[in-house]
């Protein structure tokens, strides 16, 4: 006859889980935010500039980017959260979510401004 297999206890949260869960947060606010506010300003200057802009302008634009980010995001920390018994398993899955959801928002700022570097650079090197 075998042992019963007994369920590994829930380890708590640590300071890095918090602080990863934080940052998670404060940048997938940002995601939303730039989405429903800034992006459809962009977008609309950018349709009056005329022209193509960069390819990755184009995709940060597109209307899946913002919010598809910040739904795989908070799925991601959500399942990594869920985690019960391996902590170090769950922070470094809180912590490569908090880095993905900060290269997320910084991909859209980066995607916005790209025209304007481009701009700036054509005209500094008439």
């Amino acid at each position: 006859m075998s042992a019963p297999v007994t369920a590994r206890p829930r380890q708590p949260f640590g300071p890095a889980d918090f602080v990863s869960l934080a940052i998670t947060g404060a940048a997938l606010a940002a995601l939303v935010l730039l989405a429903t506010v800034w992006l459809p300003s962009m977008a609309k200057m950018f349709d009056d500039f005329g022209g193509t802009p960069p390819r990755l302008t184009r995709l940060v634009l597109a209307s899946f980017w913002a919010p598809g980010c910040a739904l795989f995001l908070g799925l991601g920390a959500a399942a990594a959260a869920l985690i019960p018994s391996r902590r170090a398993l769950r922070t470094a899955l809180l912590v490569a979510v908090a880095v993905l959801a900060v290269l997320a928002a910084a991909t859209v700022v980066l995607g916005v401004y790209l025209p304007v570097f481009q701009l700036a650079a054509a005209v500094r090197a008439e």
